[in-house]
């Protein structure tokens, strides 16, 4: 096109950041998301997300905290679907936390338990970015982080994206064992540290909901 080399690269720049293009680990560059969204007459989520709405309704109004859907979209954490609750936690929805696999509850879910989602974030050499003082951003740490929530069957983070909030997240897997993506809930990090927060309780609502999801998905009633 006889562009001029810094052109080219600001070109690139702007085409990455709006999600036309995508970067592997090896600097290669792809389409990104926002083409094939353009490419695609729906949206690849529509249906998950029609499925789980009466599920994170009724989950935000019962908790009184907001419920958050996320899958993994060309390496990046993306919100499908979000409803408010009634407490202090407003979660913004212009996808700011795209780049926050690391520490968010959501995220951590995504890097647990897609297959090998957790070495190609960890390849890329912008991922571990300090959000907060508390935010891990020790590869080694990272993988200690992720092995326990897998064992544990949830994931938690307190104080890591933004501080004074804390939020839990559990995996979301079709009837055949397939992993689909990560239902979450934010609220104020001093219920989880003062233990005001039954997180064994909630643990175990976030699993009932997140197999009522794969059950819809289904089409199979209770």
């Amino acid at each position: 096109l006889g562009l001029h080399k810094n052109t080219a690269h600001n070109l690139i720049r702007t085409l990455f950041h709006r999600k036309y293009l995508a970067q592997l680990p090896d600097s290669r560059y792809l389409l990104g998301e926002a083409v094939h969204a353009l490419a695609s007459p729906h949206d690849p989520w529509e249906a998950l997300c029609r499925q789980a709405a009466p599920v994170l309704q009724a989950l935000a109004h019962d908790t009184g905290d907001c419920a958050f859907l996320g899958v993994l979209a060309q390496g990046r954490l993306r919100c499908i679907a979000l409803v408010e609750g009634t407490g202090a936690i407003r979660v913004s929805v212009n996808q700011q936390w795209e780049e926050q696999l690391h520490c968010t509850a959501a995220g951590k879910a995504l890097l647990a338990w897609e297959p090998e989602a957790l070495e190609a974030f960890l390849a890329r050499p912008d991922a571990l970015v300090r959000r907060t003082p508390e935010t891990i951003v020790d590869p080694a740490a990272l993988r200690r982080n992720i092995a326990a929530a897998r064992k544990a069957g949830y994931t938690t983070v307190c104080n890591e994206s933004v501080e004074d909030v804390a939020s839990l997240g559990v995996p979301i897997f079709r009837q055949d064992s397939r992993f689909v993506g990560a239902l979450a809930q934010s609220f104020p990090a001093y219920r989880l540290e003062g233990g005001r927060l039954d997180v064994k309780a909630r643990v175990k609502r976030l699993q009932q909901d997140a197999a009522a999801i794969a059950r819809q998905m289904c089409g199979q009633s209770e």
